[in-house]
């Protein structure tokens, strides 16, 4: 890498900082393998990421970069921790299983269930509840379809919207709700029940510009609030049971990162502060919540990458 500074400097970049190097760990499958997915455990005292790939998933830990084992199942369209990190969702296109890691120790995990959906697997969204808070559900979309599932791949019912199609969708804090973005600008609200009832009047953006992300703040008590993400570009707080939106600030700073694409939005657990990437401006912005009001204060930009 020294050498290859000296050859090759890179522009904007003031040095390098060696973390980890996993090179010699790594076990391709075969010369022109490529990685499909990666998933890292957000869990503390749980040290480990996934890295599916040609049909196997692989589990290192983060520590010591032990391959602690694999295991054959097809992770192609996702691949999501769920139950804080005790379990696992992957899907194909056709076909989603549910795995359980053992909890002492590193062996394959135990295949819970296995479905293959009526639809095709465009994507796929799962709840961040526990299993004591809510049963885990599982969300499967494909163009303006969409299918339910709960605890072991049962269905509990399946809808569609008529304009348009399903761009996002997020289930709110406690899992009786589940929110639906779509390319349009709409965003429509379910009861988590065997009718699937519509809540009334979806929201409606001003502009009809697709709803590509939508993030659950867990924290916020008072009201069933959001971080949705507007044409993977602009920022809003989204209060469903007001039926109310305010655009994030980017203050001073950020006014050259406005209209810029979103790569990922990132929120603390206790909904006080969040991050978003920026990728064609090498940007990563913070900022502060106020929980009471929703209302959000940038912190900082950092561009020194």
């Amino acid at each position: 890498m020294r050498d290859l500074q000296e050859k090759c400097p890179l522009v904007g970049v003031e040095g390098l900082k060696r973390i980890e190097v996993y090179d010699d760990e790594l076990k391709f499958v075969a010369k022109d393998s490529d990685i499909d997915l990666v998933q890292m455990s957000s869990e503390p005292h749980r040290n480990f990421f996934l890295i599916g790939m040609d049909g196997i998933v692989f589990k290192y830990d983060l520590v010591t970069k032990e391959l602690l084992f694999q295991f054959k199942t097809n992770a192609t369209k996702a691949m999501l921790l769920y139950d804080k990190d005790d379990k696992v969702v992957v899907a194909s296109e056709d076909e989603v299983r549910l795995w359980d890691f053992y909890d002492h120790k590193e062996e394959a995990p135990e295949l819970i269930t296995m479905a293959v959906p009526a639809l095709k697997v465009e994507n796929i969204y799962i709840n961040k509840n526990g299993e004591d808070e809510a049963p885990p559900y599982v969300l499967i979309t494909c163009q303006n379809e969409f299918i339910l599932y709960q605890k072991r791949l049962e269905t509990v019912f399946r809808a569609s919207i008529e304009k348009g199609v399903i761009t996002s969708a997020c289930f709110n804090k406690n899992s009786t709700m589940l929110l639906i973005g779509t390319s349009l600008g709409q965003i429509f609200a379910y009861k988590v029940n065997q009718n699937g009832e519509a809540e009334p009047n979806p929201f409606q953006q001003q502009q009809e510009l697709p709803i590509t992300k939508i993030e659950c703040l867990r924290a916020i008590e008072e009201n069933e609030a959001y971080l949705i993400t507007v044409d993977g570009k602009d920022l809003y707080v989204y209060v469903q049971n007001k039926a109310d939106t305010r655009a994030v600030d980017y203050g001073d700073d950020g006014q050259n990162f406005l209209g810029h694409d979103i790569c990922n939005v990132h929120i603390a657990a206790n909904n006080k502060f969040f991050a978003i990437g920026i990728p064609s401006q090498r940007a990563l912005g913070f900022f502060g919540m106020n929980r009471s009001q929703l209302v959000t204060k940038p912190l900082k930009w950092i561009t020194k990458f």
